[in-house]
């Protein structure tokens, strides 16, 4: 289920580049994913703030599409949007060894 959801997130940012969102008269992909997919606004921007970090985070995104990270640790990796990828080396350690709780902890400080 996570690779599924890694590939639709892709889509999701794919889709956002090519204003997809503006066929159906929509706003933004955010105005989309309420209209299209019933997600509460608060959960498209979460989603839509993830697919796009994603796309610049190859490390996290890799262990996201073979399924070995969850989503819940993946959206808490990518709250930091200025690291590297020797940053994201160390979260993906935490994220191997601990919860997405314990992740959101890590991010925290």
């Amino acid at each position: 289920m996570d690779a599924a959801e890694a590939h639709w997130l892709a889509m999701l940012a794919a889709f956002d580049l090519r204003e997809g969102w503006k066929a159906d008269a929509m706003l933004s992909a955010v105005d989309w994913l309420e209209w299209a997919c019933g997600f509460a606004r608060s959960t498209a921007k979460e989603r839509l703030r993830v697919a796009h970090e994603l796309r610049r985070r190859p490390s996290i995104r890799e262990r996201f599409t073979a399924g070995m990270v969850s989503y819940s640790k993946v959206r808490a990796m990518t709250r930091i949007t200025d690291g590297d990828d020797t940053l994201d080396q160390s979260l993906l350690a935490v994220a191997d060894a601990g919860t997405a709780a314990d992740l959101d902890r890590a991010v925290a400080r």
